[in-house]
């Protein structure tokens, strides 16, 4: 399908604005933490045809502004540093200083509302904050203002971290950040680029859903969005604007409506959701505003929290095996790095009847499928009448965890069992899993949480008992089992845990026959 010309007419305009004057990405900026180890990308903007030259740490690199006033270069790799440094950019009679860097590690810290809930309001925050005095960790904030055309830059700014910059920035990512700058004691550099309410398909380009027969669902999308605005790309800001506000309108009637009393509440009709309201979660605008602003800085991966709005039905639960991975993929290629991906599996929730486990199971395929990834389970730590439960430090964590072992080399446990197979042997089916060699444990006295099915597919509960690194499950009602699944629930009765105590993923599985 073809995107509105229009769409594409601005972004053929966007590629041809000149810059006049030396100018720099926001996340160039004092404060800013430089990723050890790697090429260092510079980059910005002056007058076409201007020599640029960037001195930092005894080292000088040069080039010039391309014809549209853009240029980039590179800084050879360089060791972590908690020394305070300077970089100073000239171009011809202008120059720019920064001030304050650090070199260490870096990470963007990427999703929605789970991955932006602030560290005010989450359990044991306000300790947390109290203690958050740690001048080599520094915390990038980027703006959340989406954009149907790609953009050159996305507002924000480095902090220091402490107790008054702290207070809203994401939980998550500074519960991971800490637990990194504690284990490595290297300065630490988080970039929270994160938005409540996205679907993934709104973190991703264009061409990636055009190109990807699976995901015409979101082209479709797309293409009835500027069917409903044909002049969006010329006019995002006042069609996003007006959104907005009617939003705003249509969620404070809903709380009055809710308010009311019962008798009053059934002869007085629900305010009424617009379409309109889907132009938030539009396709690509998060990818446009947030993701393509951020590089080519270097870092060394991502942790991403995100899946909730794309269990709102099965259609996009299930698309998301497909989905998310494109999305992983998508960023790997901007970046031109296969960065480490680690991401957190949904919680139990009982908002949404029966999506959420087809979208933990996407989610538990695209860390099967897809190198590099790690996923953090998180089925203890759930609310099931809260989608965003507060106990948000072993999320932390445990993805500190998994980036502690796989990308710094610590000998530390960072998963909990994964199923890896199934082999029926009588009435009885034995399940494999990975990351066992030490053993499993059950939470409690007993396994819950398991269920089996023979031939006519249909599922009864099941016993359960751990075999070394191996669980058998049986029930009397099935002489042939052919699958199993666990935790299989909105919110489910799981207690299958490694010996480290972390949690095994759901999963359904069949025989391998």
């Amino acid at each position: 399908m073809r995107i509105h010309l229009t769409f594409l007419l601005a972004l053929f305009a966007l590629a041809c604005t000149a810059h006049a004057k030396l100018e720099l990405p926001s996340i160039l900026s004092d404060h800013m933490v430089l990723q050890a180890g790697k090429p260092l990308p510079v980059w910005g903007w002056a007058a076409p045809g201007v020599a640029v030259r960037v001195e930092f740490k005894g080292t000088t690199v040069s080039t010039y502004a391309n014809a549209q006033g853009k240029w980039r270069l590179e800084l050879a790799p360089l060791p972590a540093d908690d020394e305070a440094a300077i970089m100073t950019i000239k171009a011809g009679d202008e120059h720019r200083v920064i001030n304050d860097i650090l070199v260490g590690e870096v990470w963007l810290c990427g999703g929605q509302s789970n991955m932006q809930m602030k560290l005010q309001n989450v359990e044991g925050g306000s300790e947390a904050i109290k203690q958050a005095t740690f001048p080599e960790m520094r915390i990038f904030e980027a703006s959340r203002r989406p954009n149907i055309n790609p953009q050159d830059d996305v507002k924000g700014h480095w902090n220091v971290v402490s107790p008054k910059t702290i207070r809203e920035f994401s939980a998550v990512a500074y519960f991971f950040g800490r637990d990194l700058y504690n284990a490595l004691g290297t300065p630490v550099g988080l970039i929270s680029s994160n938005r409540g309410g996205t679907p993934a398909q709104s973190w991703m380009p264009l061409n990636a859903l055009q190109t990807n027969p699976e995901l015409q669902p979101y082209v479709k999308e797309l293409e009835d969005t500027f069917a409903m605005y044909p002049d969006l790309s010329t006019h995002w800001d006042q069609h996003y604007d007006a959104m907005i506000e009617a939003h705003k309108q249509w969620r404070q009637e809903q709380e009055k409506w809710k308010a009311l009393p019962p008798e009053e509440k059934a002869q007085t009709p629900r305010p009424k959701w617009l379409p309109a309201f889907r132009l938030r979660k539009t396709p690509t605008i998060y990818y446009n505003s947030n993701i393509i602003t951020l590089a080519p800085y270097a870092i060394r991966g991502v942790i991403w929290y995100q899946g909730e709005a794309n269990g709102n039905n099965l259609q996009d639960a299930e698309l998301y095996r497909e989905l998310f991975p494109a999305m992983i993929a998508s960023w790997r290629k901007l970046w031109g790095d296969d960065l480490p991906f680690y991401f957190v599996q949904l919680p139990g929730y009982a908002g949404n009847s029966g999506l959420w486990m087809s979208l933990r199971e996407s989610q538990l395929e695209t860390w099967q499928n897809t190198p590099n990834t790690g996923m953090v389970v998180t089925i203890d730590v759930g609310e099931a009448d809260n989608i965003h439960p507060k106990n948000k430090l072993p999320v932390g964590q445990r993805l500190a965890y998994i980036a502690r072992a796989q990308v710094y080399g610590e000998a530390i446990p960072y998963s909990g069992p994964r199923v890896s197979g199934l082999i029926a042997e009588g009435s009885k089916a034995h399940l494999r899993f990975d990351y066992a060699e030490d053993g499993l444990v059950a939470a409690g006295r007993e396994l819950v949480g398991f269920e089996i099915a023979g031939p006519d597919g249909s599922y009864h509960p099941a016993q359960a008992k751990i075999d070394g690194s191996s669980v058998l499950v049986w029930s009397q009602s099935v002489s042939t089992p052919v699958s199993v699944r666990y935790a299989w629930a909105d919110v489910p009765a799981a207690s299958l845990l490694g010996k480290s105590g972390l949690p095994a993923s759901p999963f359904r599985i069949s025989s391998q026959r």
